[in-house]
């Protein structure tokens, strides 16, 4: 919330901060899942669009609405467009050659949608600008918050038909690389000891190359293959 044009104050931290200051090198910005799904159902045809949900696995599986554990974890719940699912991901992007700035966009897309209508309207739901990497309870907590909202109350909106229809949102899946993940997770780092994500194993210092790395590390990279 602004307070000036030289002032801006935080809600979450109740802060006023100085907007040339050198203090607030890192900063981040919020956007509505509810709203930008009700602009994106607002446009004609991409209702009815949406991908009804599969009751049993097919013999083919080209999508991730086919698969088994997509199936499983929306088992009893209603069939587009009365409930969507998310996928979403967070990762960093250098903002210039020899700046330690980076950004963190926040993107989501809505499964139930065609591959290329989904690739077409990936949702921007938050950036981070910063010369650090995000700290990910402050960042995430917005979204975080919302999406709980949208999983159990849903939101109301209008069809091209008149019906108001009552829409619950499912952030499914996170995408996400070794580097981010662990920030997301609140997590070690991969490289680090008991750094790995799908066991219990604190890894071991392996010769690679002129250098050596973690076998944990390596444990990582081979799971995300």
């Amino acid at each position: 919330m602004s307070t000036g044009p030289d002032h801006v104050h935080c809600v979450q931290c109740n802060i006023t901060y100085d907007k040339a200051s050198r203090l607030t090198s890192s900063f981040f910005i919020y956007l509505s899942v509810e709203d930008q799904i009700k602009n994106l159902l607002k446009i004609p045809g991409i209702a009815d669009e949406l991908v009804q949900r599969q009751t049993e696995t097919p013999p083919s599986v080209s999508d991730i609405c086919d698969g088994f554990l997509y199936q499983k974890a929306l088992s009893g719940s209603d069939t587009p467009p009365r409930t969507l699912t998310l996928t979403f991901s967070c990762d960093g992007v250098p903002v210039f050659k020899k700046s330690p700035c980076s950004i963190w966009p926040l993107l989501c897309t809505i499964n139930e949608l065609p591959l290329k209508m989904r690739q077409d309207n990936v949702l921007l739901c938050g950036l981070w600008f910063g010369d650090e990497k995000p700290h990910m309870r402050t960042f995430l907590k917005p979204f975080v918050d919302e999406c709980v909202e949208l999983e159990d109350s849903g939101f109301t909106w209008e069809n091209d038909k008149g019906v108001s229809i009552n829409t619950k949102v499912i952030p499914l899946v996170l995408m996400s690389d070794s580097v981010a993940r662990p920030l997301i997770q609140n997590f070690k780092q991969f490289n680090g000891k008991y750094g790995c994500s799908y066991c219990l194993h604190k890894g071991k210092l392996v010769e690679k190359g002129r250098g050596s790395t973690s076998s944990s590390a390596i444990r990582n990279k081979l799971m995300n293959l």
